[in-house]
């Protein structure tokens, strides 16, 4: 690409090591001037496949720049990143790699802060997706030295479903997102920091955060170390609901700094949904049923994960696109796991539906690529 400045920035790669990488390409060296989007797709072997660039056509007081790719379960990529300059936006675009380069959709999202602190290289957006297909595109806004979260949740066809725009904890000055992950159920969970201070004092702890897949806050939890200064960096949540955050904190008073990794146990009896304005909900349950397959798409070898209530059997099935069931295999609540090899089925598009007893607890799309 024959550009005065190219920096790639995020990569992902899918189930046959084909690998898609984005960034930024400018006609000025010093980025200042014009910019877009560029994703690029790679072989195995590192032969560019296709490239294509968001906007088509660069314009001079646009400055663009991806952070972030995934793919959801179906194969589809998203690249999402920020324009400062002309809109100020958040912009996420969806490809179809196996079809073509043109993207599906084009989204574009206004926080109502943002700021130009994404170019000092502070917090960018990033992009999550779960296995109904819905993405989940999220970051920190800044206006002067404030900052503020958000989340935008897309469906499918890139309608947006709900927003959380300028939220802050406890109407801190700071609320800082630095990492984010969902739960077999779609719940959302975001972690970093919450600051608040003044002209003596500079409070900044853990914040962490569960949010259903409706858009409404289910819990929100701080972790203050001992010496007041601690910044969670990532999260994740294990099978069986647990959440776990780590990160750094101040761990005596020369500024000396540790690690602090942080379990949440998630306790139905107690949980209660609260929406953004405080008012309470039915009680939650954390009793899961669910099943994934992965790597999709694949070669076919597929692994198959799945829980169903010790009281269940349930079974596990394929149909191709005309309804011929191609694949069956027992669940059962003493196996948690199982492997389909590549030999069962050719390439294609399959369907596959998992019941435990007479409940349906998961059903998707199989792309085999061989």
């Amino acid at each position: 690409y024959n550009y005065a400045s190219l920096s790639m920035n995020s990569m992902a790669i899918d189930s046959i090591d084909n690998i898609y990488i984005s960034g930024k390409v400018s006609e000025a060296a010093d980025w200042a001037s014009s910019g877009a989007f560029l994703t690029l797709k790679l072989d195995p072997s590192g032969t560019k496949v296709w490239g294509s660039s968001y906007p088509l056509q660069m314009q001079a007081t646009i400055n663009y720049m991806a952070t972030s790719d995934m793919f959801d379960n179906l194969g589809n990529l998203y690249v999402t990143g920020f324009d400062v300059g002309q809109s100020d936006s958040i912009i996420t675009i969806k490809y179809n790699p196996l079809t073509s380069y043109n993207p599906v959709w084009v989204k574009s999202f206004s926080p109502k802060a943002m700021g130009y602190d994404h170019l000092a290289g502070k917090t960018p957006n990033k992009v999550l997706a779960d296995n109904l297909g819905n993405i989940y595109v999220y970051g920190t806004g800044y206006v002067g030295s404030n900052a503020s979260l958000y989340v935008v949740k897309y469906k499918d066809d890139g309608s947006v479903e709900w927003t959380i725009d300028h939220y802050t904890y406890n109407e801190n000055p700071l609320t800082i997102l630095n990492s984010a992950t969902l739960d077999l159920e779609g719940n959302l969970y975001l972690t970093g920091s919450t600051a608040n201070y003044d002209s003596t004092t500079y409070s900044v702890n853990y914040l962490t955060i569960k949010i259903n897949t409706a858009g409404d806050l289910v819990w929100s939890e701080i972790y203050k170390g001992p010496y007041d200064n601690d910044q969670a960096s990532c999260i994740q949540v294990s099978e069986n609901g647990n959440v776990y955050v780590t990160g750094g904190s101040v761990w005596n008073e020369n500024g000396g700094s540790e690690y602090a990794t942080v379990k949440y146990a998630q306790c139905p009896s107690k949980a209660t949904l609260r929406s953004m304005s405080g008012s309470s909900k039915n009680e939650i349950s954390t009793e899961l049923q669910y099943v994934k397959v992965y790597p999709n798409p694949s070669n076919g070898n597929m692994n198959v994960v799945y829980k169903i209530e010790n009281t269940e059997k349930g079974v596990f099935e394929i149909y191709d696109m005309v309804g011929r069931k191609v694949f069956s295999h027992e669940l059962t609540s003493s196996e948690n796991t199982f492997f389909i090899s590549g030999a069962l089925l050719s390439s294609g598009v399959y369907f596959y539906q998992a019941l435990a007893g007479k409940k349906r607890i998961g059903k998707d799309k199989i792309i085999v690529i061989k």
